[in-house]
């Protein structure tokens, strides 16, 4: 166990290590056998973290995407966004997927682009079944993506999806309100 001093939002493997985003701004890294802090990126919240092509990349609450390049033991903002906050991060297809508030954009390995506006946050994203899903807080909508267009996959009662999971050859949809809650499967048929 370790005492951050803040709340880590995001959990990734790289590198042979469990990396930790952090509420305060900060990441650290564990080794297996202590933990070590590795980068004070920003004043604000760290949100979201994903591994992609050899790089880690973490999504900030102003916007930015950093990207730690392991070779050179360096962070660096990788893009900055017109959206409020970076909430999630996710590889489909070859491609990094940045869910934000209120859009969702794509890096190739070489230009940052918008893939699709739902006009919420993105609070999740999960590659599934060919395609990628979005989960957001726009009336409990899950957006998919199959490489062409953005169409909606679920429609839920509650208010907000707020996370993905994949398990047993289905998607899992976390959903609720802040007083109740519900889970939904989709096997990809």
């Amino acid at each position: 166990s370790n005492a951050f001093g803040a709340a880590p939002n995001a959990l990734e493997s790289f590198g042979g290590k469990l990396w930790a985003a952090l509420a305060s701004g900060q990441v650290w890294s564990f080794d297996g056998a202590s933990w070590t802090q590795n980068a004070g990126l920003t004043a604000g919240a760290l949100r979201a973290m994903r591994a992609y092509a050899g790089r880690l990349y973490v999504g900030d609450d102003s916007g930015r995407v950093w990207a730690y390049e392991p070779s050179l033991d360096r962070w660096y903002i990788a893009t900055q966004t017109a959206s409020v906050a970076i909430e999630s991060l996710g590889v489909y297809d070859g491609r990094l997927f940045v869910g934000a508030n209120p859009n969702v954009y794509v890096f190739n390995g070489t230009a940052w682009d918008l893939s699709f506006s739902p006009s919420a946050a993105v609070n999740a994203l999960a590659s599934f079944s060919n395609a990628l899903f979005a989960a957001t807080n726009n009336s409990g909508i899950v957006f998919r993506f199959d490489g062409l267009s953005w169409t909606t996959s679920l429609d839920a009662t509650e208010s907000e999806v707020t996370a993905l999971g994949i398990q047993g050859g289905r998607l899992y949809a976390g959903a609720g309100n802040p007083s109740n809650g519900r889970l939904y499967a989709f096997d990809g048929r």
